[in-house]
This record gives C-alpha cells, sequence and structure tokens, in this order.
C-alpha cells in the first residue's frame, strides 16, 4: 500500500556539484539567483525542514561563501558546503558521487533530493510547480534541458532579469531566450537538422517559429523522493537511476510543457564531447541500442513542449504525429533487432518463418548479425544448409501470396528447418540470414506481383 505524504511533513535536500572558476561563477550569478526568484526557493512552505548542500573546491569555498547570492540563501535555509578534492575523471561521474552520497543521505531522512546542476537556469515558477507535484504525491519529476550558448545568453539574462538580488526570468521569456541562443549540442538533436552529428540521447523537431518538440531517451530527474534511494546507479543520474528507483509508473511525472517547469543549461559555444556522425535510420537505431534501456524507450514516447508563447494546435499536432512516427520505427527496429538477436542465441524457438525474413533485414543492416559466420562452416554442410533454405524460401514465397500450399511442401520446409538447428546454424552461424535477406527480397517482388495480377488476400473469389 502506498503511503502519500504532503510536502509539509517531507523535507528538501537541494544538492549542487561546483567547482572550477568558470562554473563557480555562473552557479553564483546566474543560476543561484534564479533560484532565489520569488517563485522558485522563496515558495517552499516549510524551507527551516529544508537544506541545500553544495559540494566544492577548498578554494571554490570560500569564494561562494563570500558571495552575496550565499547570504541570501543562507537567510531562506540551512546550507552546507561540503568539501571534495578535484575530480581527476570524468567529471559527470564526480557529480554523480555527489548526488549518490547526499541522496543515500535525503532517504535515511525521508526526504527528497533535487539535484540541479551548476550552469542552469531556472524560470521564476519552476520550484514551486516542483512543491505542487510532490504535494501530490508525485516521486519523480523528470525533464529535458536545452543546452544554450552561455556566451550570449548570459549577459542577456544579467541586462534583462536582474533585479533585487534574484534572476526572475518568466517561463516564456525564458523558453524566448534559450530558442534565439541554441548551441551546436542541441542543433545536433534536431532530427531534420544539419548539423553533421548526431545526438541520440533526444531527438528534437523545430515547429515553425513557435519553439520545439522535444522526445528524450535521457530525462534528467530533477527531483526523487524514493523511500530507498538506490545508491548502486551507474554512470550518470539520467543513466538508471530511475530504473533501480523501482516507483510506479503514476508516480513518476514528465514534465511535457514548458508552461509547467523549466530550466535551461548553458555551455561554452565551443563545449563538445563525441556524438557520431549523422547518418541514416539504422545508425540512429543502432545508437539507441547501445545507449538506451527499457525505461529510456518507456519515457521516450512523451512529447514535450517547449515554446515562448501561444501554440497554434494544428502544427503542433501535426509535428507530434510525425515525431511520434519516427519515435515507434526507431523502437520497432529496436525491439526487433533484440528479438532476432536472442532466436540466434537459441532462447527463443518458435519465430515464425515470415518474421525471420522481416527481422532478417533489420538485423543484418545494424550489424547485429555476422552473416560471414555462415560461409565459415564446413562446405558438405554449407550446401545442405543452402538446399534446406531453398525450400523454406520457396514455403515461404508461397505462403507470401496466400496460395494453398500442398503438404509436402509443408512438410519438407519442416525438416529443412529442422535440419539447420540440427547442424546448430541458428546459434553458430545465424542459419544463413544474408541468404534470407535475399529471400525478403523476394517476398515483397510476390507480394508486388500478386497486387498487380488483381489477386486479394481478403476476397480469394478475385484470384485468376
Amino acid at each position: 500500500m502506498t503511503i502519500r505524504r504532503s510536502l509539509d511533513q517531507v523535507a528538501l535536500h537541494f544538492v549542487t556539484p561546483v567547482w572550477g572558476r568558470e562554473f563557480t561563477q555562473t552557479f553564483l550569478e546566474v543560476m543561484l539567483p534564479s533560484l532565489l526568484a520569488p517563485g522558485n526557493l522563496p515558495a517552499i512552505p516549510n524551507k527551516e525542514q529544508c537544506v541545500y548542500k553544495i559540494f566544492t573546491l577548498e578554494n571554490d569555498a570560500q569564494t561562494i561563501k563570500g558571495s552575496s547570492a550565499f547570504a541570501a540563501l543562507a537567510s531562506l535555509m540551512t546550507v552546507e558546503v561540503n568539501i571534495i578534492q578535484e575530480p581527476k575523471e570524468n567529471k559527470y561521474y564526480r557529480a554523480s558521487d555527489c548526488y549518490r552520497e547526499s541522496s543515500r543521505q535525503a532517504s535515511l531522512a525521508q526526504a527528497a533530493v533535487a539535484m540541479f546542476g551548476p550552469d542552469v537556469v531556472v524560470a521564476d515558477g519552476s520550484v514551486d510547480a516542483m512543491v505542487r507535484l510532490l504535494r501530490n504525491g508525485k516521486r519523480a519529476i523528470l525533464v529535458m534541458g536545452v543546452r544554450t550558448i552561455k556566451e550570449s545568453i548570459i549577459p542577456e539574462l544579467l541586462s534583462r532579469y536582474a533585479e533585487d538580488g534574484c534572476l526572475r526570468v518568466p517561463k516564456r521569456q525564458l523558453a524566448k531566450l534559450a530558442l534565439d541562443h541554441l548551441h551546436p549540442i542541441t542543433e545536433s538533436h534536431m532530427f531534420d537538422g544539419d548539423s553533421p552529428r548526431y545526438h541520440a540521447s533526444g531527438l528534437f523537431w523545430r515547429v515553425g517559429d513557435e519553439g520545439l518538440l522535444l522526445h528524450a531517451f535521457h530525462l534528467h530527474p530533477i527531483v526523487v523522493h524514493a523511500p530507498t534511494f538506490p545508491g548502486d546507479f551507474e554512470g550518470t543520474i539520467d543513466n538508471d537511476l530511475m530504473e533501480k528507483s523501482n516507483l510506479p509508473d503514476e508516480a513518476v511525472h514528465i514534465v511535457a510543457d514548458s508552461d509547467e517547469f523549466l530550466c535551461f543549461e548553458m555551455s561554452s559555444r565551443d563545449y563538445s564531447f563525441d556524438t557520431p556522425d549523422r547518418g541514416g535510420m539504422l545508425s540512429l537505431v543502432s545508437s539507441v541500442q547501445y545507449s538506451t534501456s527499457r525505461f529510456h524507450r518507456k519515457v521516450v514516447r512523451v512529447p514535450i513542449r517547449v515554446h515562448a508563447g501561444k501554440t497554434t494546435e494544428s502544427k503542433w499536432s501535426q509535428t507530434e504525429r510525425r515525431a511520434q512516427y519516427v519515435i515507434s520505427r526507431i523502437l520497432d527496429a529496436c525491439d526487433e533487432s533484440a528479438y532476432l538477436a536472442a532466436w540466434s542465441r537459441g532462447e527463443l524457438k518458435n519465430l515464425p518463418l515470415l518474421t525471420r525474413f522481416r527481422f532478417g533485414i533489420q538485423a543484418i543492416e545494424d550489424g547485429a548479425v555476422d552473416v560471414k559466420k555462415y560461409f565459415h562452416a564446413r562446405p558438405r554442410v554449407r550446401a545442405k544448409a543452402f538446399l534446406a533454405f531453398l525450400i523454406i524460401t520457396g514455403f515461404g514465397i508461397w505462403s507470401s501470396i496466400r496460395l494453398p500450399a500442398p503438404g509436402w511442401l509443408k512438410w519438407l520446409s519442416n525438416r529443412a528447418d529442422m535440419y539447420l538447428k540440427a547442424k546448430g546454424f541458428s546459434t553458430q552461424v545465424y542459419s544463413c540470414y544474408a541468404l534470407r535477406t535475399i529471400a525478403a527480397v523476394f517476398v515483397v517482388t510476390a507480394r508486388q506481383l500478386r497486387t498487380s495480377m488483381g489477386f486479394s488476400a481478403r476476397d480469394p473469389s478475385r484470384r485468376p
């Protein structure tokens, strides 16, 4: 039985790892002042129960403690400054260590942990929205941030929205700023973009001049209130943290509209990391298979709207339909390739024949199957396998055009399939997948021939 607790019974532990002069400056000038906006940290009703934990280097700690933004934060809630060693490995993994340690402590205190990076800007009212969701029983809130160019967006933020020690940016105005200062990494998310790179953790579509439609595999868990926080999650917090939290679907909220909650990341214009070259659908499927889990493939189906004003529903609906089609194609291809790989290992015994043809094409093009292994078999076995394959292919083509198959052909096809399995082609040499691809082409040709001759699967009387 799930016990729902309102926020006035649950504390919030905010966590920010920050080190280095550049990130510390961004944290003190932009990120923290944006959290000090009236609709963010000051809007929390039980601030006396909340804690803000900062993980930083000793030198940076002195700079942070001497700032006016830190003093304003300390006047709202308890602030802890934790000294860490300078990370020598991946900085994101070191940040995850900070989140992991804080989350264990929050779990012991039955508190929710809110994880904010030092280089984000938070729209006014976003924390208040987060509070309301927690009060309504949500245990995790997932957001998708858009990366912006730091050098151009920060001066505009400070000149237009800084007031009384805080940075008060309305959601739609922040969305407009972000759309005007998109980072090259964000451009690499565009499904129809011109970037030579393709970052498959999220797929973006422009909706005219109104905004962006996002579908993301890797969403950022901005706040998590798990009964037992998983301390064994790997890599960054958008990797497997949510899967290991074991929260029910109804307790997880994905922010699907920028009018509800909005924060953006800010990075230097020349910041980049390794992303594959832009290829076709097959390379995209391969990247998704490698870097996503079942949870990621579930949340990516949710469309996320980022808009700077009113939306024209017809435009957004049209883009959403197209995006859903693309996402479905990617996920179907991933499922088919995984299904075929399981069958080739002998884990699935009764994969239908025509399904093998259809899956075979996808698996070979995705590189999930090494077709060269077939040609490494002994010549005599290879010849018999080829003959068995031809029998199966004939039966497959016969069945595909929906003609009554003679009993002897069905029996012969079954015997041929048994031979292939007995010789281990399904588990050792992948049972002639290269030839099955050719068979799939024959199947398509047969279907086209059937259509051109006026055959009808639903109306046998129309067959000549």
